[in-house]
């Protein structure tokens, strides 16, 4: 699987290359929602392990694994990785959240 590179779309048809590359590698995403980290790189295995960890232990991590991911990556990388998860939980939460408003707004016609 590539590594993923830093997007910042200038423009649509870029954001359309993007769209692109994530339906050509759509198998390999659902390996990852499984679980599956063979195809991934070896050296994101552990952000992957941790962010995964990171969200089973509901945002409260083990120290333990905490030290190792920031020993592995060092303390910028690790303030990323943890910015990154954070992120992902917040737009997860938010979009559950307006969902069930929605729901409710409209009596249960909306879901």
């Amino acid at each position: 699987m590539e590594k993923f590179k830093k997007r910042i779309f200038n423009s649509l048809v870029e954001f359309f290359k993007e769209l692109k590359f994530i339906i050509k590698n759509r198998n390999q995403i659902k390996k990852l929602e499984k679980g599956e980290l063979n195809d991934c790189p070896e050296e994101e295995i552990l952000a992957l392990v941790y962010a995964h960890h990171w969200t089973e232990k509901k945002g409260q991590p083990d120290a333990e694994m905490s030290d190792k991911v920031k020993d592995n990556y060092g303390k910028d990388k690790f303030e990323f990785i943890n910015l990154a998860v954070r992120m992902i939980n917040f737009g997860n939460l938010s979009g559950s959240s307006f969902d069930c408003f929605l729901h409710r707004l409209s009596f249960g016609l909306l879901s």
